[in-house]
């Protein structure tokens, strides 16, 4: 019986082993930590992550590119010896992304530049291109990296230092499942453009001093930075606007073909869903005039389809018996009411479990299918890998899994990211010491 064509919703038998694929790399190692990825249309998979090499001392550890097949097989990897910060302990903060079909690799990293005042750094933006193959694009900025000056007085450097070794603010930790305040960017026809926050950092008390959030321009090709932006197209960055005091720290964003884009981003007492004009004025014509406000939701999360948007706002594991709430909105900001009669639509479980969906997908039937966790408490705080299809009215999807839920795989903690393809669904999931993906029919 082929259950890809029978049943939605179970695992893939026909991928890796009866659904479910390590994330790793097809060459010798002790450990792979996957730290960014992204699917194709054809259901192949690139990835980025940290390895440590069985052939090299165990101190000796490397960043690589890999990539799966369709079916779940580990096919290339290539070692990574330089993105957007030639440091390692920055390589952590690299996310990639899709340019467009077989046009390579986009990266984004946040390096920080030591500054005028005694131990004190400014982050700014750094972007990579690579091909298809991993090598670096050497027409893009110096072979592929390119290290914009900060735009702030405070940070000014000696001219050509731009490249220069500089040092990382952040620490190591798995981006798949935490990527709040990251670089949220796309290659716009000829253009590069990239939201980003800018930290003032106090390195003696490892104090944040100053946060900016920007929008720059950049050359798709070059990576030199491009005065079209601004009031009046003629700056090379924008200073996004601040709510409740505070800097706008990203948690999505996505970017349409004229450059315009919506904006999903966080303070410490709300969320914001907003929408942009390409020169990085906000759009009046959005929603009632201004960003709409939503409650707080540090995983706060983002998708986007041509019909409508999409913001999950999942509650803490802690106190037991919360859940994720779903919003949708028309693209233009208006609540959608072909779902939930255009009301916000809360997953729970039971009061000793929490359901926390951080990721979601919008399939080309207006499907919604969310990831994350099943939080409970039996000898200690845990979790299980929870996937759950809505369908575009809102309601479970009745011929996915168990009425719309899938749990697990077994021995999986949580659904870190989730991706859509005309094969299948794909889970990147975590259990103790080992990341995979896990592949779902639809």
């Amino acid at each position: 019986m082929n259950l890809h064509t029978h049943r939605a919703g179970v695992l893939d038998p026909t991928f890796g082993d009866n659904g479910i694929a390590p994330l790793t790399l097809p060459i010798g190692h002790r450990k792979f930590e996957p730290l960014s990825c992204y699917t194709e249309p054809d259901g192949s998979m690139v990835y980025y992550g940290h390895a440590a090499v069985a052939e090299l001392p165990a101190e000796q550890t490397g960043f690589y590119f890999g990539r799966l097949t369709p079916d779940g097989t580990p096919t290339e990897a290539a070692p990574v010896h330089r993105v957007a910060c030639p440091v390692s302990t920055s390589n952590y903060d690299f996310t990639v992304s899709r340019t467009a079909v077989n046009a390579g690799i986009l990266g984004f990293s946040l390096p920080v530049h030591p500054v005028a005042k005694f131990a004190r750094y400014r982050s700014y933006i750094g972007i990579s291109r690579f091909a298809e193959d991993f090598t670096p694009l050497p027409e893009f900025g110096d072979n592929g990296i390119v290290i914009p000056l900060p735009i702030f007085n405070d940070s000014l450097r000696p001219a050509g230092s731009s490249t220069s070794p500089c040092v990382q603010s952040n620490t190591a930790q798995n981006r798949l499942a935490d990527n709040i305040g990251l670089p949220r960017g796309a290659v716009i026809g000829k253009r590069i453009r990239v939201v980003f926050q800018s930290f003032l950092i106090d390195n003696e008390n490892t104090e944040i001093i100053d946060t900016t959030t920007l929008l720059a321009s950049f050359d798709s090709a070059t990576g030199k930075p491009i005065s079209d932006i601004g009031e009046n197209h003629d700056a090379e960055t924008v200073v996004l606007p601040e709510r409740d005091g505070e800097a706008l720290e990203p948690t999505g964003a996505h970017f349409y073909d004229n450059g315009s884009f919506v904006l999903l981003a966080v303070t410490s007492a709300s969320t914001y869903l907003m929408r942009f004009h390409a020169n990085g004025q906000l759009d009046d014509g959005f929603a009632d005039g201004q960003p709409i406000k939503l409650p707080l939701g540090v995983l706060s999360y983002l998708a986007v389809s041509e019909k409508r948007l999409v913001v999950t706002i999942p509650a803490s594991p802690l106190p037991l018996g919360g859940g994720t709430t779903v919003y949708a909105f028309d693209k233009d900001g208006t609540a959608d009411r072909e779902f939930n009669l255009g009301q916000p639509l809360t997953l729970a479980d039971t009061d000793a479990t929490t359901l926390t969906l951080y990721n979601a997908v919008i399939d080309e039937d207006e499907r919604i299918i969310l990831s994350g966790g099943r939080w409970s408490v039996d000898s200690g705080l845990s979790s299980e890998c929870h996937v759950t299809r809505l369908l575009s009215n809102g309601t479970l999807d009745p011929e996915f899994a168990d009425n719309g839920h899938f749990r697990g795989p077994e021995g999986y903690q949580y659904g870190e990211a989730v991706f859509v393809n005309d094969d299948g669904i794909r889970i990147v999931c975590s259990a103790p010491g080992i990341e995979s993906i896990a592949k779902l029919t639809t």
